[in-house]
């Protein structure tokens, strides 16, 4: 999971935010913990994995799936930088690399170097995989998963 963080203490208005963004989003669903509020969407027919944005107090996260599409990574500054203009009136600049804006430090350069990352750790992953026996549990495991979904869809 690639994050940014923004600090800004004024309320997500999200509908607001998702026609800001003046590209072709779609709101998925929405979750919660003791802490955040985690809302998540996509980019129909580009998007590969979910984007999400993590409301905290006085805290946004915005984040994408390590195995995320090249174009999903090229969207991940602009969606940054559109979420801290929408809450804070200014471009995203990031403190630890020396004040240079979102663009900047998550370019090209950056979208290779963690492609990179995440295909040397499945890599390593699928090299000790094969040497654990992968079989069915001998009992299912049930859930109710209707209901849940008819939460989340209706």
């Amino acid at each position: 999971m690639r994050s940014v963080c923004i600090h800004s203490s004024e309320r997500l208005n999200l509908d607001a935010f998702l026609h800001e963004l003046d590209v072709p989003v779609r709101f998925e669903f929405e979750g919660y913990d003791e802490e955040r509020s985690y809302y998540y969407f996509s980019r129909p027919g580009i998007s590969t994995t979910l984007f999400v944005i993590a409301e905290g107090p006085d805290e946004y996260e915005v984040m994408i799936d390590g195995f995320a599409s090249y174009s999903d990574y090229k969207f991940f500054p602009y969606l940054a930088d559109c979420l801290c203009q929408h809450l804070n009136h200014e471009s995203l600049v990031i403190p630890e690399s020396a004040g240079r804006t979102a663009y900047r430090v998550y370019d090209e350069s950056w979208i290779e170097d963690s492609i990179g990352e995440e295909v040397a750790m499945l890599k390593s992953a699928l090299s000790v995989f094969p040497r654990y026996y992968v079989g069915f549990p001998l009992e299912g495991v049930g859930y109710n998963f209707l209901r849940l979904a008819g939460t989340i869809w209706s």
